[in-house]
C-alpha cells in the first residue's frame, strides 16, 4: 500500500466512523425511549426530528465551507489566512447555534405543531414539545461538536476527531439508561442525555487546540471581532446545505405522514425501523 493510500485511509475511516456515531445518537435515543417509556414517547421524539435535522443541516454549512477554505489556504502556505477562516467559521457556528437554541426553546410547541403534532393527542404533543425544548437547550455544544470534529480532523488529528465523537456517544448511552430507567425522567432525560453527550465530545475535541497539536488556533477575543465572512464561500455552502435539507425534509415528511395516518398511534416497530434506516 502506497503512502498516499495509507494517508487517505487514515482520514477516510475516522470520517466514516464519525458519521456513523453521529447517527447513533438518534438510534440510541429511539431504543431507550421505546423500551423505557413507550410507543407514544417514541412517536413524540420522531415529531421533533425534522427541526433537529434542519438545525444540523443549516449549521453545518459554516464548518464545511470553512474547512474547504482552510485546506486551500494551507495548501498555499497561508497559515494566518487558514486560521482566519477557521475562526470565522467557529464564530458564525457559535452565533447561529445560539440563535437556533433560542428559537427552539421559545417556539418548541409551535415547531412540533408545524411538524404535525397538532393532529395528535395532547400527551404526545406535550412530550414532543418537551423533548425539543431540552434538546434545543444544548444546541451550542451539539453544533459545535460537529464543527470542531471537522476542523480537528483536517488539522491532522483524524483519530482524535473520531474519539471525541465516540466519547459523546458512549456518554449518551450511559446517561440515556440513567435518566430513563433509574431516574424516570422520560423524554426530558433522553434529550438531556443527548445534549450532555455532546458536551463531553466538545471537551475532548478542545484538547486538540489546548495542546496545540496542529496549526489552527483559537485566538483571543480581540482577534475574533476582526473576522470577516467570505460571501462566495457562504453562498456556495448555503446552496449545498439547502440541497441536503430538501432531501432530508422529504424523507421526514413521509415519516410524519406515516405516523399521523395510523390513527395517531405511532407503531413501535416503525420506530425501530426508522432508527435502523439512519445507519
Amino acid at each position: 500500500m502506497s503512502k498516499r493510500t495509507k494517508l487517505l485511509c487514515r482520514y477516510i475511516f475516522p470520517a466514516m466512523g464519525g458519521l456513523f456515531v453521529t447517527y447513533l445518537y438518534n438510534v440510541v435515543d429511539g431504543i431507550f425511549v421505546g423500551r423505557g417509556i413507550g410507543a407514544t414517547a417514541l412517536g413524540a421524539v420522531n415529531i421533533s426530528v425534522p427541526f433537529i435535522t434542519f438545525v444540523v443541516a443549516f449549521a453545518t454549512m459554516f464548518p464545511m465551507g470553512g474547512a474547504t477554505i482552510v485546506a486551500i489556504r494551507r495548501g498555499r502556505g497561508d497559515k494566518d489566512g487558514a486560521n482566519h477562516a477557521f475562526m470565522t467559521a467557529f464564530i458564525l457556528t457559535g452565533l447561529l447555534s445560539a440563535v437556533l437554541m433560542i428559537v427552539g426553546m421559545i417556539f418548541s410547541q409551535q415547531i412540533v405543531d408545524m411538524s404535525g403534532a397538532y393532529k395528535l393527542s395532547d400527551t404526545m404533543r406535550k412530550m414532543a414539545a418537551d423533548y425539543l425544548f431540552y434538546y434545543s437547550a444544548f444546541s451550542i455544544p451539539m453544533l459545535m461538536s460537529n464543527g470542531l470534529s471537522i476542523f480537528v480532523r483536517n488539522d491532522g488529528s483524524p483519530t482524535l476527531s473520531f474519539v471525541g465523537m465516540c466519547v459523546g456517544a458512549i456518554t449518551n448511552i450511559f446517561l440515556d439508561w440513567l435518566f430513563i430507567f433509574p431516574l424516570g425522567m422520560g423524554v426530558v432525560g433522553a434529550a438531556a442525555a443527548s445534549g450532555l453527550g455532546q458536551v463531553f465530545s466538545v471537551i475532548v475535541l478542545f484538547t486538540h487546540f489546548i495542546r496545540k497539536k496542529g496549526e489552527l488556533r483559537i485566538k483571543t477575543v480581540k482577534h475574533l471581532f476582526t473576522c470577516k465572512c467570505n460571501f462566495f464561500w457562504c453562498s456556495t455552502r448555503i446552496a449545498a446545505t439547502l440541497g441536503k435539507l430538501l432531501r432530508k425534509t422529504q424523507h421526514k415528511r413521509n415519516e410524519l405522514v406515516f405516523v399521523v395516518w395510523h390513527n395517531h398511534q405511532p407503531n413501535f416497530i416503525y420506530g425501530y425501523l426508522r432508527y435502523i434506516v439512519c445507519l
